[in-house]
């Protein structure tokens, strides 16, 4: 990320830890078998506020939901809280063949448009994995162009420890990897999901993050790698368990981006990759993901309800009456949607111009993607670069708007001296930008081309010397206007006298 970006990342993070997140909030949430009640503490977690910080998700992968009617309950609950903004819809919802736990994707619809889901693998016995994995596509609201498609894995991992355990981890990351791996070239993926793995050193997340830690189809965003298990180190952003026997003590939950998503343009992760999280904090500001719920008091017991630091008693109490027992909490982060140029002054018509005369052209650049429905916080900054074709000279360099400021000015020059033929011309330089509608964009010039005097009449332009004359004599006998040089409407010796004149006076 480049200086400038990442500044205004910093920015946006100490904004984002505010009531409601610009961007599109992500949320991975096991929410522990559940069967369609709770209602009231899902809006508690989900859109209360304390200390000025709210949950308020835009979409959430969705783990132990126990049947279709509790996901469509779960939806009634998200749209029914106080203070919800009532958009809430669930993507295609595939039960696992087998029976008991599945996966699923709600998300808001005035954020976030369905596309597609495709079933990539149903759940099976071993040695298979033993729940569905579940592609589902879907798109930001106003970014129509394929770039653009966010590709969600909900997913739940086997549980336990055994070989047998492991060994179906690992098929279920082969599926994903492989699944990936056949996707369009820099598609956007988010994987959030209970891994039920313990270190990074498990195979199974080295077949989606890598032998080396963020080198494979899948990256931890916070570049925390380790043995997550019982490890006061990695107190800060364990995810469970809150309620049950043994506290909080693993890293099972996390979201896992593709490195489309974390390469500094267009779709991003918010948070400052690739730098690690600071496990000195559980709130670090570099970041936008975060365990909702962990002040990081509780290590290796229950969630801390009374005097929580990071959400207060009520949220709290609510996150631990979902996750009881043996439970977990949200894991969230947020993504800034692509920037949108804008351009005035595109396409422009100079007139007439002598030939060897150069002229000014303004052009003014700025990122206008939506600001009322994303925030000024949730939009990747716009850069851009002028790719300068002779005759047009331009700025060089790499240029950054930020959205909802004022757009940036610019001066290319048109040099007519590398121009010899006269008429109507149309020139154009181009403009290269990370808004992924609009990658390169012309600048389109027009103007009409004159000699350097009445008397330069044919090219090369600036010159002058017998095809001149030949064209003026042609112009003269053919009662052309364009050869009356002294502009008193009638063709005679005085235009042939001025011709001449003109003609001994050379050009600039």
């Amino acid at each position: 990320m480049n200086p400038i970006a990442r500044a205004t990342t910093t920015l946006a993070l100490a904004a984002s830890s505010l009531l409601a997140a610009d961007g599109i909030r992500v949320v991975t949430w096991n929410i522990t078998y559940y069967d369609g009640t709770r209602a009231e503490q899902i809006g508690t977690v989900c859109y209360d506020t304390w200390d000025g910080k709210q949950l308020d998700p835009d979409v959430i992968c969705l783990q132990e939901m126990t049947g279709r009617v509790p996901t469509i309950q779960f939806v009634e609950a998200m749209n029914d809280a106080p203070g919800s903004p009532g958009d809430w819809a669930a993507a295609p919802i595939y039960v696992n063949p087998r029976g008991g736990l599945h996966t699923a994707l709600v998300y808001r619809t005035s954020k976030l448009e369905f596309i597609e889901a495709v079933l990539v693998a149903a759940g099976d016995g071993p040695p298979q994995q033993p729940r569905n994995v579940v592609r589902f596509d879907l798109r930001a609201v106003g970014y129509e162009e394929d770039e653009s498609i966010l590709s969600f894995f909900p997913l739940h991992y086997k549980a336990g420890y055994t070989q047998s355990d492991l060994d179906r981890k690992l098929v279920e990351s082969q599926i994903v990897r492989q699944h990936i791996e056949t996707l369009p070239a820099n598609r956007h993926v988010i994987l959030g999901a209970d891994l039920n793995i313990r270190h990074s050193t498990d195979p199974a997340y080295e077949e989606l993050n890598g032998v080396i830690p963020n080198t494979g189809v899948l990256w931890d965003p916070i570049s925390t790698p380790g043995t997550w298990h019982n490890s006061a180190t990695f107190r800060n952003i364990h995810t469970q368990d809150p309620t049950g026997g043994g506290g909080m003590d693993d890293r099972l939950d996390q979201i896992l981006l593709s490195p489309s998503l974390l390469d500094g343009t267009g779709f991003e992760y918010d948070g400052n990759f690739p730098a690690p999280w600071d496990l000195s904090t559980t709130e670090d500001p570099n970041h936008s993901h975060r365990a909702w719920g962990n002040d990081g008091s509780q290590f290796n017991q229950g969630l801390r309800i009374a005097g929580n630091t990071m959400v207060g008693p009520t949220i709290a109490q609510a996150i631990a009456d979902l996750a009881d027992p043996d439970g977990h909490i949200p894991v969230y982060l947020d993504l800034d949607v692509p920037p949108r140029i804008r351009i005035v002054g595109q396409t422009q018509n100079l007139g007439t111009i002598p030939q060897g005369e150069s002229r000014d052209i303004l052009i003014r650049v700025g990122n206008d993607a939506d600001t009322t429905r994303w925030g000024t916080s949730g939009i990747s900054p716009l850069n851009y670069e002028f790719t300068p074709t002779s005759p047009i000279s331009a700025p060089t360099g790499q240029y950054q708007s930020l959205a909802g400021t004022q757009l940036n000015a610019h001066l290319l020059t048109l040099h007519t001296d590398q121009l010899n033929q006269p008429g109507t011309h149309t020139v154009q330089a181009q403009l290269t930008s990370d808004d992924p509608a609009a990658p390169s964009t012309p600048i389109t010039i027009q103007f009409e081309l004159t000699g350097c005097n009445s008397a330069d009449l044919a090219a090369p332009l600036g010159t002058l010397d017998y095809f001149d004359v030949s064209e003026f004599l042609q112009r003269f006998t053919a009662a052309d206007l364009t050869a009356d040089l002294n502009a008193d409407t009638v063709l005679d010796f005085f235009d042939v006298s001025t011709f001449l004149q003109l003609h001994q006076t050379p050009c600039p």
